[in-house]
């Protein structure tokens, strides 16, 4: 039977193939072709009454249920594939079990980023040794925090001499497509889209537009890399709306030092001597 249906099947095609010199409905043509068949080598068109036509519908009616069979069991099939997508998207992520180092305060190293950190300090607020006068323009400035910079309002940032690093915490499972993030020579704008925006202000110095970046690690923390326009110079702050940290008590990064000549190297180390 298989190898039958197989038979006509092709030589059906080859008959709707032809559809291309007529008017270009294979399947007008192919009905075309079987009704003109019986029309001239049967009597079936002899038949009694109506009898011809309930014959044809009779198989259309048998053909057009399967069919429609068969696209309701695929409709179903794809609700089903559906569901159990959202299923698995809305199914809480389990971490596996990990070892955790901890320091001789019992405290994890090595972990992930904390964005919030304490409340900094302000630079009145350090001990003054002996002999050591506060200057009167460094009141009010906050301490830098181990990274060259501070917390922002929603953001932590730490920096070195050529670029800036922002992290900013976002909620659990955030994709890129859902961020806003527009990087200007003098502005910063990063949040949500349709949400108020987290930073919107003008930038405490210029950047490098061309050079920045940004990507979002572990589905709940922004992280932007800032280029400076000027890579020679600590910044007190991120954005102009924030308390300025104090430059003088920077630690610069030996580690960064071989990367400039001798001349910047020279005017750097004069700064903070000075």
């Amino acid at each position: 039977m298989a190898k039958n249906t197989d038979y006509v099947d092709q030589v059906l095609i080859s008959i709707a193939q032809q559809a291309q010199n007529s008017d270009g409905n294979p399947v007008s043509y192919l009905l075309d072709t079987i009704f003109s068949f019986l029309h001239r080598k049967t009597d079936f068109f002899m038949g009694e009454g109506d009898k011809p036509k309930e014959m044809v519908l009779k198989s259309f009616e048998k053909y057009d249920s399967l069919a429609k069979e068969q696209a309701r069991i695929l409709a179903k099939k794809e609700k089903e594939e559906e569901e159990k997508r959202k299923q698995q998207q809305m199914k809480p992520k389990v971490e596996e079990p990990r070892v955790v180092e901890l320091d001789e305060n019992d405290q994890p190293i090595n972990q992930k980023k904390q964005v919030v950190e304490d409340k900094p300090k302000k630079v009145e607020d350090l001990p003054v040794t002996d002999g050591d006068e506060l200057d009167e323009s460094e009141r009010g400035k906050l301490v830098p925090n181990s990274g060259n910079g501070s917390t922002g309002k929603g953001y932590t940032w730490t920096q070195e001499l050529g670029e800036l690093e922002v992290s900013i915490p976002v909620p659990e499972g955030t994709r890129g497509k859902l961020m806003n993030v527009i990087f200007k020579p003098s502005r910063l704008l990063v949040g949500l889209k349709g949400q108020t925006p987290i930073i919107d202000d003008e930038l405490e110095r210029s950047i490098k537009t061309e050079e920045c970046s940004w990507t979002i690690e572990e589905g709940n923390l922004v992280v932007l890399n800032l280029a400076k326009q000027n890579k020679m110079e600590w910044w007190s702050r991120v954005i102009k709306s924030e308390n300025e940290i104090s430059t003088k008590r920077v630690n610069p990064e030996t580690s960064k030092l071989d990367d400039l000549d001798s001349g910047l190297f020279f005017l750097n180390l004069l700064r903070f001597i000075g």
